[in-house]
């Protein structure tokens, strides 16, 4: 019993034993517990304090780097500034240096001329004997010889002369005296006060006119004038009398024409410059162009000649004419009209060998040619007793614009129109035979064109664009002849043009019906460096590391969002980074790009965004613009916009998810947009916005042809500006000013200023030595054979083989359409800079649903020929006279060529001056029923094209039209048949658009021997005045500078002043000769006059 209770006492004890120390185990147990717990927090908080640590080192050195680049670019803008403001003290510097010199030259002048008049009046006669031929020299000269009527005595000018109520008093006449036969030509300086005579003495004359009031005969002594003597010593002077005399356009130059059929040259000192001789016979007329390097004659000899001034040579004689050469007339810089006593009128260019339009209206003598102001109406008078006017459209030729000559378009292929462009613009030449790309000839041709028996005023009218399209309308209801391919069609039948373009029936072949449910992957074709695909891949390698720092920086440095919470109901789109390899033309690496995009596609139209459209610049104007670059020898400049997108503001409200790797404080806040960001889907539209407000802000028009384009102009400087996305091309007349602009956008945008134009949108800019470029892609097309695998293959000579006949049907399936639509795409970039490859990528773009194993044969074709013309591209040249600046169009299209559906392949080339600026070879959207219906259904897209051109030409300042004419009005475009005899000389005025005075009309005014002036309008055609003051022939007339009044004069030695008003004389004047020219000064207030009686008079004009 005893041992039993021990036994059970010690059991109890022992369950109580090791319950205590089962306790004291789990206390145990607990305290490690906590111990781990503690020292687990312990690690934590050390390693938030390192990574705390780590994040406020980083954003140190960011902070740091930051300050640095920012005192970088401070220092670049200082130093730009102090550049900029040392260029400036050194223009101020020379301008006033320029200033001070020519102070001393007017203070040198003013005291020669102070010594000339003390010497003068120390020598008076003797100096008079000098300045006057020697009397053993002179041939005396009977005035009947010239049909001069009066005397040699000397003009009556006393007040019972001109007690008239409109005479001119005697007080406001000058009598300059010293000719000692009748005074044949003058004319005034165009700057200055100097006046030019020519006499049949053998000399021509300068005299220096005073500012004011005109002085009485007696009070002009002959200090004023210079003796511009012909011949020396004993001989004919007869065979030197000057016919003909013109200033140059700055008035430094004098030329005179003589009868020894010689042109001489003279400064404003009275030097002759030099002696111009080929001529066989008398110089009758002579003409300076506008920018007075060339000199036009023309003489007995039935030539004219155009003489390069500053080589002192003859440059190109043209001899077209069967009869002496009466008068010439510059239409610009390098085209010309010259008319003849053959009846015939030539209209010239320099550096072609015939005509480039000839017109035979008249039955008489062509006595004066006349352009008007503009250069785009043509005015003839003869002996035929009429005056004309022809449209100078018809010219097949050169017009001119600032020097720069362009050629005439002319449709052939259809005898029934003639297009062609008018007036000062490019003109343009447009052929509906086979185009070659690469053929740059001119095709115009040269014939004839007869007009009935009057003269013509050769105009050029825009026509209205209804008309263009009812001439276009026509052309498809009225087909000259058919090669019809519908089998039911007749002959009989109408042609007419379809109600709608018929819709394409068949089934589309999708992926799933070509059993390709799981495409291969292919990646981009222009990467030839790796690239991380996930943010952590770039965290690790620390060139990315750097490129996400730099866009997180300047993500924050724009303010581009704020940390907010998520409200509820709404929803923020995701964002990821995007990397790039930035590349320069070689292949070498430029930068690493890292971009936060944000994740767009989420966003509902009307809820995350509403426009979304933005603009980009088109190729053509990019081409457009690099040809006129050239042409004016500007400098090309590119800009590049730092994270362009963020500079745009957000309409809507978008929250976005922070940028993985960047996360601040509460992963649960989110990003609220303040600015647009990459991504979305509204970004570019917002940035163009602000680019474009901010354009304008600085002056910027922006074009309505292309609104990528912007246009400034500032005085006679213009700048062009051409955006697409970021990326920024800058050209214009004034290098200075475009830097200052340049400094403008800087300061409100942040910009990479890249220097001269070099490499943009994967185009690779190279600049030759005979200031053209060389456009490639050589780096893009490189890639892309090396994407395709086609590196080791072997060239070829031609894209596409001629008798190339693809078709949708066929059963060798190709395995991987994916495939074939990247590379035919990727095609299709490289046609900005390979046009020869245009009809062929186009032949296969046909294909894309459902390519064949064929297919893909041509295109292999089509890599391995631009592997053999891996460095081939588009060559762009400046215009020069031998290739002006003009547009030229060439089209073609086949006749049914697609086998399947019939339908015909266009193809056309636009060339501005020697260069190829819009092109494509395209299939028609319609089957024509004939290959005439496919000819004119191309030229409708081409003349599509030339209008845009056009108008795109227009806003850049190059004024030009574009009408459209038939053959049958290949002839005059007025008739002006009034006078009853010969009519001696047509004037026009200085009125009408294009003129100083473009409120006014036009107006044209011919002089005849019926003593009758003849005002008429151009426009319609009729008569305005007929002036019937003259009793005798009027050999002279002119128009004042502001278009008010016409100044006549006659044989019966009045001249009379009209009032283009009324058509009334209100000033009047007579003399004792025959007046044979009348002209007026630049300013309009006074008139000279030269005279049969050896004199030239000099009046004042006041109303």
């Amino acid at each position: 019993m005893i041992s039993e209770r021990r036994k059970k006492l010690q059991k109890e004890r022992k369950k109580e034993f090791e319950k205590e120390h089962e306790g004291e185990r789990v206390r145990v147990r607990e305290k490690d517990r906590r111990e781990r717990e503690k020292e687990v927090e312990k690690e934590r908080r050390e390693r938030e304090k390192e990574v705390e640590k780590d994040r406020r080192e980083r954003e140190k050195e960011v902070e740091k780097d930051r300050r640095e680049r920012e005192k970088e670019v401070e220092k670049d803008r200082r130093e730009k500034e102090k550049e900029v403001e040392k260029d400036r003290r050194e223009k101020e510097k020379e301008v006033e240096k320029d200033r001070r010199e020519r102070e001393k030259e007017v203070v040198k002048d003013r005291k020669k001329i102070e010594n000339d008049k003390e010497r003068e009046q120390q020598h008076g006669d003797q100096t008079v004997r000098e300045m006057f031929v020697d009397h053993e020299d002179r041939v005396p000269v009977k005035l009947e010889e010239n049909g001069a009527v009066g005397g040699p005595e000397p003009m009556d000018i006393s007040t019972t002369s001109t007690s008239q109520l409109c005479g001119i008093p005697s007080s406001d006449v000058t009598i300059l005296e010293g000719h000692t036969s009748e005074v044949c030509a003058c004319a005034w300086s165009p700057t200055g006060s100097l006046l030019a005579s020519g006499s049949g003495d053998s000399t021509a004359r300068i005299w220096t006119i005073a500012e004011g009031r005109c002085k009485p005969g007696s009070e002009n002594g002959p200090l004023n004038v210079l003796v511009l003597k012909h011949v020396r010593g004993k001989t004919n002077e007869k065979s030197k009398d000057v016919t003909t005399l013109d200033w140059n356009g700055e008035g430094t130059l004098l030329a005179t024409g003589s009868y020894d059929g010689q042109a001489r040259i003279w400064t404003t000192n009275g030097e002759l410059k030099s002696t111009l001789s080929k001529h066989k016979g008398p110089i009758f007329s002579l003409k300076w162009n506008k920018k007075g390097d060339y000199l036009l004659t023309g003489s007995c000899d039935q030539t004219a000649i155009v003489w390069d001034v500053k080589a002192e040579e003859w440059k190109q004689q043209f001899e077209f004419h069967s009869g002496p050469t009466l008068d010439v007339d510059w239409r610009n810089n390098v085209s010309f009209a010259t008319s003849s006593t053959d009846n015939m009128i030539h209209v010239c260019k320099i550096g072609e060998t015939h005509p480039i339009k000839t017109f035979t209206g008249h039955q008489g003598e062509v006595n004066c040619v006349k352009w008007d102001p503009t250069g785009s109406l043509l005015a003839s008078c003869s002996d035929d007793i009429t005056a004309k006017e022809a449209n100078k459209i018809l010219l097949q030729g050169v017009v001119g614009v600032d020097g720069l000559s362009f050629h005439n378009l002319k449709l052939q292929g259809n005898p029934s129109l003639l297009m062609s462009t008018s007036a000062s613009v490019p003109n343009a030449e447009f052929s509906t035979s086979a185009a070659t790309i690469n053929n740059t000839s001119n095709i115009v041709s040269n014939s004839d064109v007869t007009s009935s028996s009057s003269a013509n005023l050769w105009h050029a009218r825009h026509l209205k664009h209804n008309l263009l399209i009812q001439a276009l309308l026509l052309l498809f209801l009225q087909p000259q002849h058919s090669e019809s391919t519908n089998p039911s069609s007749s002959a009989s039948e109408s042609v007419s043009i379809p109600n709608s373009i018929p819709v394409n029936t068949h089934p589309m072949q999708t992926r799933s019906k070509s059993d390709i449910h799981n495409p291969r992957l292919h990646p981009s074709l222009f990467l030839t460096h790796s690239e991380p695909k996930t943010v952590k891949q770039a965290l690790a390698n620390k060139d990315w590391l750097t490129a996400m720092q730099q866009e997180y920086d300047a993500l924050l440095k724009n303010h581009t969002w704020d940390l907010v919470s998520l409200p509820p109901n709404r929803q923020a789109i995701g964002c990821k980074w995007v990397y790039r390899v930035k590349e320069n033309a070689d292949g070498s690496i430029n930068r690493f790009k890292a971009r936060l995009v944000a994740k767009g596609f989420h966003p509902v139209h009307g809820f995350g965004f509403h426009e979304t459209f933005s603009p980009v610049i088109k190729l053509v104007t990019i081409q457009i613009i690099l040809t006129l670059a050239l042409s004016y020898e500007w400098k090309l400049f590119q800009l590049d916009v730092n994270n362009a997108f963020l500079n745009g503001t957000l309409e809507e409200t978008v929250f976005m998810i922070q940028p993985p790797g960047f996360e601040v404080a509460d992963k649960l806040l989110v990003c609220r947009l303040n600015k647009s960001i990459y991504g979305l889907k509204q970004a570019p539209r917002q940035w163009f916005d602000r680019l474009k407000s901010t354009l304008l802000q600085f002056g910027f028009i922006g074009s309505k042809s292309d609104s990528s384009l912007f246009i400034y102009g500032h005085q006679v400087d213009v700048v062009y500006l051409l955006v697409y996305v970021d990326d920024i091309i800058l050209t214009g007349s004034s290098a200075t000013l475009i830097q200052q602009l340049t400094n403008r956008l800087n300061i409100a945008f942040s910009l990479k200023q890249l220097g001269h134009l070099d490499y943009f949108l994967g185009l690779k800019i190279k600049y030759l030595f005979n200031s053209a470029i060389l456009m490639t892609q050589s780096k893009y097309i490189c890639d892309l054979l090396h994407k395709t695998h086609v590196t080791e293959a072997h060239s070829i000579s031609s894209p596409m083989v001629s008798n190339c006949n693809l078709s949708k049907h066929g059963a060798d399936v190709f395995h991987d359409p994916s495939l074939y639509r990247s590379v035919v795409g990727a095609l299709q970039y490289a046609t900005l800079t390979r046009p020869e490859i245009s009809f062929a990528v186009n032949k296969v773009c046909q294909f894309m649903a459902s390519p064949l194993d064929s297919h893909w044969t041509v295109v292999k074709g089509i890599l391995r020929y631009l592997k053999g013309t891996l460095f081939h591209g588009l060559l762009l040249q400046p215009a020069s006279v031998k290739n002006p600046l003009a547009i030229r169009a060439f089209c073609d299209a086949d006749c049914a060529s697609d086998v399947d559906d019939k339908r015909s392949t266009s193809g056309t080339a636009i060339f501005l001056g020697p260069n190829l600026v819009s092109w494509w070879s395209r299939k028609q959207k319609v089957t024509a029923r004939s290959s005439i219906e496919a000819e004119y259904r191309n030229i409708a897209q081409t003349f599509t094209e030339l209008t845009w051109i056009y108008t795109l030409l227009t806003e850049l300042q190059v004024s030009f039209t574009t009408p459209i004419w038939s053959m049958k009005q290949d002839t005059y475009l007025h008739d002006l048949r009034e006078h009853s005899k010969e009519i001696y000389t047509i004037r026009w005025s200085p009125t009408g658009p294009g003129t100083n005075n473009p409120n006014h009309k036009l107006v044209l005014a011919s002089a005849s021997f019926d003593s009758t002036v003849k005002l008429w309008d151009v426009e319609l055609g009729k008569l305005i005045y007929s002036l019937d003051g003259h009793r005798h022939p009027v050999y002279s007339v002119a128009f004042s500078p502001n278009g008010d009044y016409l100044v006549s004069g006659s044989l019966d030695r009045s001249m009379h002043i009209w009032s283009l008003r009324d058509g009334k004389i209100v000033k009047t004047y007579t003399g004792n000769g025959g007046i044979f020219e009348v002209c007026w000064n630049k300013e309009g207030d006074k008139i000279a006059a030269c005279f049969a009686n050896n004199t030239v008079c000099v009046l004042d004009f006041r109303m």
